[in-house]
């Protein structure tokens, strides 16, 4: 009999924009420290491709890379020290095998130790400086290993524009906008206090925040809202809209 692993995460994205749903998972495999699998299934959950990777995937994401009606499959993975991204066309075949994101490395204290996972929450394709041209914007938000917490933008080619690191966590999904309509996007980074000793850009894990800063990654201002183990929500409404100020 063969085994079948539960999957770890799956995801239902429309790749190939026909209105039907594909079915995207993965696993990563205990027993091989740097092994992990990801599936691609059609709408009615037949194989279409298996990829490997020598590393653990921490996500999985579909963006519209190559700007026509089909999304590509966006994988970050970690291996030692470093975490990379494979890229996948809607039929699980690779365009991109491996692109160098960013590094960490695992935390060691008094306490022992915890494994760095490069962790990326979000991922999205913004033109956030109008220059015709969409950026990639990730966020990180490595959890007991520290860091990085923040925001990594790319350009088309994946070569890194600029980061702003936190020292909070995030709590949830940032809001990219632009706020005074000059056509450039701002981001506001709503965040968390896991207290676990991260510092960055003169935040602390000690306290919650809400961060603002401009499409050039500069901070705009920071609010210290409350202490440890507090979680700041943020929701972009219309206040004149009952629908928008219902609760989140």
């Amino acid at each position: 009999m063969v085994e079948q692993k539960l999957a770890e995460k799956t995801s239902l994205f429309d790749l190939d924009n026909n209105g039907k749903e594909e079915f995207v998972d993965f696993n990563n495999d205990s027993r091989e420290n740097n092994l992990s699998h990801l599936h691609v299934r059609s709408s009615a959950y037949d194989l279409i491709d298996q990829e490997n990777f020598y590393g653990k995937i921490t996500n999985i994401f579909s963006i519209n890379w190559n700007v026509d009606e089909n999304k590509e499959i966006f994988v970050p993975y970690s291996r030692n020290d470093s975490l990379f991204l494979r890229i996948l066309d809607k039929n699980g075949k690779v365009l991109k095998k491996e692109i160098f994101l960013y590094s960490g490395k695992t935390l060691v204290d008094e306490n022992g130790f915890a494994a760095w996972r490069g962790i990326i929450d979000q991922i999205e394709s913004v033109d956030i400086d109008a220059d015709g041209e969409k950026e990639f914007i990730f966020f990180a938000n490595e959890s007991i290993a520290k860091s990085p917490r923040g925001v990594f933008v790319f350009n088309r080619n994946f070569d890194l524009l600029w980061k702003y690191e936190i020292g909070p966590r995030l709590s949830k999904m940032p809001i990219i906008y632009d706020f005074n309509g000059d056509g450039l996007f701002e981001i506001i980074l709503p965040t968390s206090a896991p207290n676990n000793g991260n510092r960055a850009n003169g935040t602390d894990d000690e306290h919650s925040y809400i961060i603002a800063i401009n499409h050039l990654g500069q901070e705009l201002w920071t609010k210290k809202i409350s202490g440890s183990f507090s979680s700041v929500k943020t929701k972009l409404v219309d206040i004149n809209d009952p629908v928008d100020l219902l609760p989140f």
